[in-house]
């Protein structure tokens, strides 16, 4: 059967005061029957298994290898909390806030072309929060009319001037801690280590503790060769980032028909070094550690004549 999305959602308003519209909405989605690449046809785990036997020790062997499905059997949610401040333009500003609180579960988060899970054969498994899942999301946005002289010569060079501005923030995506190994020697799928200790460390550490080791590696250990592992997707969020676009614009008139805008944009305007994920692979070198940050602040000028 075909894939289906359901949706619902309904919202209310209030008027906090004049200007200010206040609106508070739900919204849900489920996702059924959902599309997947998968492969029917792993290695089973028996005496004598390798990496280099794969083939051999196929369900189906000797007669088939690896035998790809494409089936609708991934099934999704989404439910969402969103308030929304809306300040209409007047006396030269104008705001718009937005808050989501939200939650997106899955049991994978790939195209059709790709399979990410751990066990083919045991889907239920890698249900758990979806890749993109943002717990939650700030944004806003605002338009201003500086003050500035109303009449004269100073109005043409210090009137005018308008800035606008779009704040972001968020919490951090999931981290889906792997192995780096095919210990079910399966050949096939992502597999996850074993859950031993508690990884989670306080996030309210120093911003240098939090890149050395975001999270406790020493926790997850390989499972016994022929296994999977028995962590969950997704278990542990990354660092959250917030960021500053910024710009300041004004329109000279030349003459009644000609018009020189001028414009100053920054992105990331504070140059908020926000910090990547960190390393999720606990066989590879320094598991838990943070090895990049967001792009630098940049900055552009540009001159447009109108007439």
């Amino acid at each position: 059967m075909a894939p289906y999305n359901q949706q619902w959602n309904f919202s209310i308003q209030r008027e906090l005061a004049p200007d200010y519209l206040l609106t508070a909405a739900y919204v849900g989605t489920k996702g059924t029957r959902l599309p997947i690449r998968r492969e029917l046809n792993p290695a089973l785990f028996g005496p004598g298994a390798t990496l280099a036997n794969v083939d051999n020790r196929r369900i189906y062997a000797p007669n088939y290898a690896s035998i790809i499905s494409y089936e609708n059997v991934i099934n999704s949610t989404y439910h969402a909390l969103q308030l929304t401040l809306n300040k209409r333009f007047r006396r030269g500003f104008t705001l718009l806030a937005g808050y989501t609180w939200s939650r997106s579960i899955d049991g994978i988060s790939l195209e059709v072309d790709g399979f990410n899970g751990q066990n083919p054969l045991d889907l239920r498994a890698d249900k758990g929060l979806s890749d993109f899942d943002v717990r939650h999301r700030w944004v806003s946005s605002f338009l201003w009319e500086l003050p500035g002289p109303k009449s004269g010569l100073t109005r043409w060079i210090a009137g005018g001037w308008q800035a606008n501005g779009l704040f972001t923030s968020q919490a951090g995506t999931p981290v889906n801690v792997v192995s780096g190994q095919d210990r079910a020697l399966s050949g096939v799928g992502t597999q996850r280590p074993h859950l031993a200790g508690n990884p989670y460390l306080d996030t309210g550490r120093s911003r240098q503790e939090l890149i050395n080791r975001y999270f406790d590696a020493s926790a997850f250990v390989l499972p016994p060769l022929g296994s999977y592992g028995n962590s969950g997707r997704n278990t542990l969020i990354g660092p959250g980032r917030w960021n500053l676009d910024f710009a300041l614009f004004k329109t000279f008139r030349l003459s009644e028909s000609w018009k020189l805008e001028y414009r100053w944009e920054m992105f990331n305007a504070f140059n908020h070094a926000n910090l990547s994920g960190p390393r999720n692979n606990i066989t590879a070198a320094n598991p838990g550690q943070i090895n990049g940050t967001s792009e630098p602040r940049i900055m552009q000028m540009g001159l447009r004549m109108t007439f």
